[in-house]
């Protein structure tokens, strides 16, 4: 019986440590885009390098503030939602593409990284 724990509790121990070690998937490369700060004022252009790949990221500012301009420099499809917090429509963005005017994309609160292998 003592056996069986330990080796169960190894084995619960190795699957831990696997676990903990296997690094997160992110895209490589530069994701720009455009924002006005509508209470400042002012135009900015964050940038990410390395996204993760699945994590939701919203755009900073106020309630009215929305991305309006997307260059997606990773390998990754890039998902530009309406709303905050990944949610309301989503647009693709293939990695290379540029999402600007308004015949080719819409304002985006929020957006998310999907890697594609291959």
């Amino acid at each position: 019986m003592r056996l069986r724990n330990a080796v169960a509790a190894g084995l619960g121990a190795l699957t831990l440590l696997l676990t903990v070690s296997t690094p997160a998937n992110a895209a490589t490369g530069t994701f720009e885009y455009k924002l006005r700060d509508t209470q400042a004022g002012k135009k900015l252009t964050p940038k990410i390098t390395n996204p993760k790949d699945g994590e939701c990221y919203t755009v900073p500012g106020h309630n009215k503030d929305r991305g309006y301009y997307a260059q997606n420099g990773t390998n990754a499809v890039v998902v530009l939602y309406s709303g905050f917090n990944c949610d309301g429509e989503g647009i693709l963005l293939a990695p290379g593409d540029t999402g600007a005017g308004s015949s080719t994309h819409q304002y985006f609160g929020s957006f998310s990284f999907e890697v594609v292998e291959g």
